[in-house]
């Protein structure tokens, strides 16, 4: 399937190509955006064996659980194609900003070294 997007940057429209493709063999099925490893609903590679593997843009990549599920059991968790732990995904840290933290406790706090 190829689509086509219009982008409107500084007054000019841009139209760009962008092909989708499912690769299925006795192996293997595998989903592509523009030649690279990528599917946003589930996993990229699935094998007949059972093996499962999430990418996006050609990166091993899950928020929401393991991004490589072995048919074993074992399981790799992986964000923007960077190995991380299972907590960094699970629960990952919240970055707020002062304004933010302040909103939540309900009044000004100050910021000291240390």
């Amino acid at each position: 399937m190829t689509e086509y997007l219009n982008k409107n940057d500084d007054n000019t429209q841009e139209h760009k190509m962008i092909e989708y493709t499912v690769q299925v063999d006795s192996h293997y099925t595998k989903w592509y955006i523009n030649k690279k490893l990528h599917r946003e609903n589930g996993p990229a590679v699935e094998s007949t064996t059972g093996n499962k593997m999430w990418y996006l843009n050609g990166h091993r990549h899950r928020t929401d659980g393991p991004a490589v599920e072995w048919n074993n059991g074992d399981k790799s968790w992986y964000l923007n194609g960077y190995e991380v732990t299972e907590a960094a995904v699970m629960k990952p840290v919240k970055q707020l900003t002062i304004a933010e933290i302040e909103a939540l406790l309900g009044h000004k706090i100050e910021v000291i070294a240390g």
